[in-house]
């Protein structure tokens, strides 16, 4: 395209992509030159065949009558698609600020709509025939049915709530420190009077434990007894077994009494220090090496 400057074919072409890419400035810029140089060409031959500036291989001469009407019905083309375009644009653009100045009404309308119901002037919330606020109202009017509801009105005198059996207070426990429900001082009373259970029913209460008196206060839960320690400091009394035990023995026996007193699972008082001793068993005679040494020490301390 840059082999000449007045090179005739190389114009329409430049014109023809930049109609097609929409930039119809550049196009009509380029279609305009074409036909200026053809219009100069006519009227002075002489010239025209003679100049420098024209290109020896298409000269502005030699553009053909039909070539010459083609390239103004494409010029007046490339304007009226650019006068078509801008008139799109301009309505788009129209519409635009249509839709835009649509949302602002509609927002305003909304935040006034919204302010008048926060200050009670509107939405439902006003006074009714009777002077008394209407029930659809926004948010005073929620806001006067609460006041209403916690004064108790409607719902038998000031300050009286049928859902309400305990005056705002909790269930469980009252100001001195008992319960607060009609039945747990008769319910301790009648526990006070049971008699103690038979000793070897459970494996977690000794015979000695102490109950409730029915000459006393009254009412205090039974301490669970502590739990029983295993005899003697061995780690194999400690998991109750035999020193020829294996291993699979061992970690058999340390599972089910880890299980067994746990913390988490046991409550009992003394039950973390067993837990504890099984742990640390466990960890002596779970290992090969660390339960050989303890072994010869064991049989030095005989």
């Amino acid at each position: 395209l840059r082999i000449h400057t007045h090179y005739m074919k190389a114009m329409l072409r430049r014109g023809r992509c930049f109609a097609r890419i929409r930039q119809y400035q550049e196009a009509i810029a380029e279609y305009e030159r074409y036909i200026q140089l053809v219009l100069e060409a006519r009227k002075s031959p002489q010239s025209a065949a003679s100049s420098n500036a024209a290109c020896t291989f298409d000269r502005p001469i030699d553009i053909t009558e039909g070539e010459y009407s083609k390239a103004r019905q494409e010029l007046a083309d490339v304007r009226k698609s650019m006068r078509q375009a801008a008139a799109n644009d301009q309505a788009q653009r129209k519409k635009q600020r249509e839709q835009a100045f649509g949302f602002n009404r509609n927002f305003k309308d909304a935040a006034t709509a919204a302010a008048r119901r926060r200050n009670g002037g509107g939405g439902g919330s006003g006074n009714n025939s009777s002077g008394e606020p209407a029930s659809g109202g926004g948010r005073s009017g929620a806001h006067d049915r609460k006041k209403q509801w916690d004064a108790g009105a409607g719902s038998g005198g000031p300050g009286s709530r049928s859902w309400d059996a305990f005056g705002g207070s909790s269930p469980k426990t009252t100001g001195n420190g008992g319960r607060s429900k009609s039945g747990s001082s008769s319910k301790a009373s009648s526990s006070s009077g049971k008699e103690p259970p038979a000793e070897g029913k459970s494996g977690h209460r000794k015979s000695g434990g102490s109950k409730s008196s029915s000459a006393g206060g009254g009412g205090q839960q039974q301490q669970p007894p502590p739990a029983a320690k295993p005899a003697g400091d061995d780690h194999y009394s400690i998991l109750g077994l035999a020193p020829q035990a294996s291993s699979a023995e061992i970690k058999k026996a340390y599972h089910k009494m880890a299980l067994k007193y746990h913390p988490d699972k046991n409550s009992e008082e003394g039950a973390a220090d067993i837990f504890r001793r099984v742990k640390l068993a466990y960890e002596v005679l779970g290992n090969d090496t660390s339960r050989m040494s303890y072994d010869a020490q064991r049989r030095r301390g005989r």
